[in-house]
């Protein structure tokens, strides 16, 4: 959905944006008043940070506010689809500050995550999905860099699926369930 800048003349003062976008819109970021903020969550579909952006002298400034997860403002980007590279290693970067908020991951472990992370990032940006393609799920790039990466992270496996496949309410989507995924050796996502 896009919102013409027109349906908002003038400066603005307090912006308050009410669901996930990738980064605020440029006729929004030229607009701010001196002394004017933006909140909203910025970032993937799976998970973003709460940003509180105040223009002083000109310039907006970021807060970081905390994780968070909104749906999209454009409810057609809420449809259900497989998770490509990019987005599994920002879930994967999310889990990795994740477990060290709580203690739970060891410096191996990071160190693991943290490589599969890179790994999925050099992977082709028109890769097609998992299963797509002629190519057998197994043999598919992205799951072979998890399969391979996944003994030294084991023990986190759970935590990790579960942040894969949130189950946030999306108007006019489907119903996840349990069986929705994919499963190879014993491991699913």
């Amino acid at each position: 959905m896009q919102i013409s800048p027109i349906a908002f003349p003038g400066e603005l003062n307090r912006v308050l944006v009410t669901g996930q976008i990738k980064q605020l819109p440029e006729w929004v970021n030229t607009r701010i008043s001196e002394a004017g903020f933006v909140i909203a969550p910025l970032g993937g579909i799976n998970g973003q940070k709460l940003m509180k952006m105040e223009c002083q002298n000109g310039e907006l400034l970021p807060t970081d506010l905390g994780h968070v997860s909104f749906g999209p403002v454009d409810i057609s980007d809420a449809e259900v689809g497989p998770i490509n590279p990019n987005e599994l290693a920002d879930i994967l970067e999310l889990a990795i500050e994740t477990f060290q908020e709580i203690e739970m991951i060891t410096e191996d472990e990071q160190k693991s995550i943290t490589n599969l992370i890179i790994d999925l990032r050099n992977l082709p940006d028109d890769l097609p999905p998992p299963g797509e393609a002629g190519v057998a799920i197994e043999e598919h790039p992205m799951i072979r860099l998890l399969y391979h990466a996944s003994p030294s992270f084991i023990r986190l496996w759970p935590l990790l699926q579960l942040m894969v496949q949130p189950n946030l309410a999306s108007p006019g989507g489907y119903d996840v369930d349990s069986d929705d995924h994919f499963e190879f050796d014993g491991f699913g996502i």
